[in-house]
């Protein structure tokens, strides 16, 4: 047995179920599994999840900043004829974003969020072999994006730090803006945004791992991935009929640094 500190202020009415917390690591390994059995059962989950939650309090309005590092790709890039309808084969392409985010979780399990993306990074890059030579081509697209998306949370402590631990699981819809879109053919940069929409909608799901530092400073590590509901391509530049439609795609990983208001 184990005691188990008492609640913050506010939080008096749970001293009843703090008084004592059984833990399985003060039950030896070698004793009669029979006793072993007896005394696991005796555990009170509900107890324990009641304080889990309860003392650290994983509710409230949070804040913070994130950095996003992604592959990207566009789908079905039109080539515009510039090498006789040939589809050059592409080549990993990469971009970032720094967001702002803010989000109210509801309890230990549930939450939404919202996030302002400022100059996502999008694209993709080409190269091939077209008659006999080395040719390239690079589209690089500029966004401002706003995600807002709900969150299935399994919180947990953690054996490491003895603070919340909580798994994330995250869906929803972006909306983004195209900033710019250009156009860099074999060294040739043009500015291309007139061929693309500027409004764009995105499914958007991942992972995300949140380590509490305290009582409302928490670190945020993931993994994320979005494609885009609409053809970017804009009237006058789509795909031929039959072939499909462009969309953007990425995934990547995303560190934040955040702070519950509780």
């Amino acid at each position: 047995f184990r005691s188990v500190k008492e609640p913050e202020p506010g939080n008096e009415d749970l001293r009843p179920l703090l008084k004592i917390q059984i833990v399985s690591d003060l039950v030896p390994m070698h004793i009669d599994p029979m006793f072993r059995n007896l005394v696991m059962n005796f555990r009170n989950t509900e107890v324990e999840n009641n304080v889990r939650e309860n003392i650290y309090q994983i509710q409230g309005f949070h804040f913070g900043v994130a950095a996003d590092f992604n592959n990207t790709n566009i789908l079905k890039q039109n080539n515009y004829n510039e090498f006789n309808g040939k589809n050059l084969s592409t080549k990993l392409t990469y971009g970032g974003a720094y967001s702002l985010n803010f989000g109210y979780d509801f309890n230990s399990r549930c939450g939404i969020q919202t996030e302002v993306l400022i100059n996502t990074a999008k694209g993709q890059k080409f190269a091939d072999v077209y008659n006999g030579m080395p040719v390239s081509r690079d589209i690089s697209l500029k966004y401002d994006e706003v995600p807002v998306f709900f969150k299935y949370k399994m919180s947990n402590m953690s054996t490491l730090t003895g603070r919340p631990s909580v798994v994330n699981f995250i869906g929803g819809l972006e909306y983004g803006y195209l900033l710019s879109a250009n156009e860099n053919l074999m060294g040739t940069v043009s500015d291309i945004t007139n061929r693309f929409n500027h409004n764009d909608i995105s499914f958007v799901g991942g992972i995300e791992w949140d380590l509490y530092l305290g009582h409302h400073f928490f670190f945020a590590l993931g993994m994320r991935g979005s494609y885009s509901l609409l053809d970017i391509n804009a009237p006058g530049w789509k795909l031929e009929p039959g072939t499909g439609s462009t969309h953007n795609m990425i995934y990547g990983g995303n560190f934040g640094v955040n702070y519950l208001i509780n």
